[in-house]
């Protein structure tokens, strides 16, 4: 927490605030009187706590220092639990600002207001929350094609341009095939598929679009997942924007919209740090389980057939995109040595979302018989070690030149596939082949499921008789 780390560097000024509390807390321990006076007293003290933590981060932040906590651009939202900030520039903003996907990867976050300020990348949304520049709701040019990109984070862009995202490179790319294309960044970080279908049917198909492309997979497993590993999880979940990106977990909302900073961060050190952290780690077996999980697989599915089905009826082409990843369960070990020495993430992290990149496959390659993919882990397939690093931040996030190769066999694709020549949708629904995929859209390929078993009784076979696990040499647990 970045209150704490500004306490680490001023050690006398933190000593004497955890003196003052301790103190405070021992004459509590020894008031006399009836216990109505002793809560009251108790009532104070905290109080009083909440008024140092609000004048410190005041004094180091500025008057809008909840943003230290909390996210600038991620907002509630009414509809779809949270979205981006409309109408806003981080280049703009003129107060130190945290939000880690504003930044480029290892940037030395500064709370000065010029430093922060200076090592910001180009991100602005929109009107309407889209990130990049204003659109129509309408077409004014009925010659164009216009193309929304849909997604979470890898679709958004973190830590990139505006101009550097993929769907902006797609609109250049297209272009100079002799396309005319607008295409819209619909992605926003955190979001999973049940949130896209909303957005889809709330507002992408009233903008007049010819062309929707589907992003997903990652934050199916990662949302199914944070619930107390699925025990909390139900379908259509939403999350507001402290659930998911200050307190990773569906706390519930007396927690998540308390007005006390004290409170919150109290309940965000538990969640982060006792059951966040714990049960998210790729070292902890129980983790694993969630990749044999049906329920969320078949959810994302549904979400695809939903709009697919709409998609069909409003004349609107609809494609997937089979997402790429850094890691593959066939990595050489020599490619695998180099992508943990370079990223710092763990061979059980990598060996997860390669396992994972293989349930999300399947269910792009089974949902193919409805709603055609594009397959861009296809085309990296022979980019192994530092080429095909160069093209990942970590383990799914791509680097400017990431999402330029990405934007390109996305291009190449639609091209290929004459997807601008015809009229009408490219989706052909039907109820009786949507339930027989169904049917076993869940289950994964037998080698997969050995692999896991393998892996879960490896990791069991490691705890400590306490439970805890050896070790936990990794700073991410997320696809977020």
């Amino acid at each position: 927490m970045r209150l704490i780390n500004f306490l680490n560097d001023r050690p006398r000024l933190a000593r004497s605030c955890l003196a003052l509390y301790v103190v405070s807390g021992i004459g509590i321990l020894y008031l006399a009187g009836p216990m109505r006076w002793k809560l009251f007293w108790l009532l104070l003290l905290v109080l009083g706590i909440e008024l140092g933590i609000r004048l410190l981060m005041r004094m180091v932040y500025g008057r809008h220092y909840q943003f230290a906590v909390y996210n600038y651009f991620l907002i509630d939202h009414p509809q779809y639990g949270f979205s981006f900030r409309k109408a806003s520039s981080a280049r703009s903003v003129p107060f130190p600002i945290f939000d880690k996907f504003i930044f480029r990867p290892g940037t030395r976050q500064q709370d000065a207001l010029e430093g922060n300020h200076s090592r910001r990348v180009e991100f602005r949304v929109n009107s309407l929350g889209f990130r990049g520049p204003e659109f129509s709701l309408k077409k004014k040019n009925k010659d164009r094609v216009r193309i929304f990109a849909s997604g979470g984070s890898t679709t958004a862009g973190i830590q990139v341009d505006d101009g550097e995202a993929w769907p902006a490179v797609l609109e250049r790319e297209l272009k100079n095939r002799g396309v005319n294309a607008e295409v819209i960044n619909g992605g926003v970080p955190g979001w999973y598929s049940y949130q896209e279908r909303l957005r889809f049917e709330r507002e992408i198909v009233n903008y007049e679009p010819d062309i929707v492309l589907l992003h997903q997979g990652w934050n199916e497993e990662f949302v199914f997942s944070m619930q107390n590993l699925g025990k909390s999880w139900h379908p259509g979940l939403l999350m507001n924007a402290v659930e998911i990106g200050t307190m990773h977990s569906r706390a519930g909302r007396i927690f998540s919209r308390t007005g006390s900073l004290l409170f919150r961060m109290l309940v965000m050190g538990y969640f982060w740090d006792w059951r966040f952290k714990k049960t998210m780690s790729c070292l902890n077996p129980s983790r694993w389980h969630a990749l044999r999980a049906s329920d969320y697989i078949e959810h994302w599915f549904g979400n695809i057939m939903s709009m697919a089905k709409l998609a069909s009826q409003m004349g609107i082409k609809l494609y997937t995109i089979n997402p790429p990843c850094l890691s593959d369960i066939q990595d050489a070990p020599a490619d695998r040595e180099f992508y943990e020495k370079h990223t710092g993430l763990n061979g059980f992290f990598l060996d997860y979302q390669a396992i994972s990149k293989k349930r999300i496959q399947k269910v792009i390659l089974e949902a193919g018989r409805i709603v055609p993919f594009i397959d861009a882990e296809m085309g990296l397939q022979n980019l192994r070690g530092p080429e095909r690093l160069g093209l990942f931040y970590d383990e799914i996030h791509h680097s400017p030149k990431g999402h330029g190769y990405l934007a390109r066999l996305i291009a190449e694709n639609l091209v290929a596939a004459d997807g601008f020549a015809r009229s009408g949708s490219n989706v052909i629904y039907d109820d009786e082949l949507v339930q027989k995929i169904r049917e076993g859209i869940g289950n994964n390929y037998n080698y997969i499921d050995d692999l896991l078993e393998k892996k879960i009784q490896y990791l069991r076979s490691t705890t400590q008789k306490d439970g805890h696990l050896l070790e936990l040499p990794m700073q991410r647990y997320t696809t977020f």
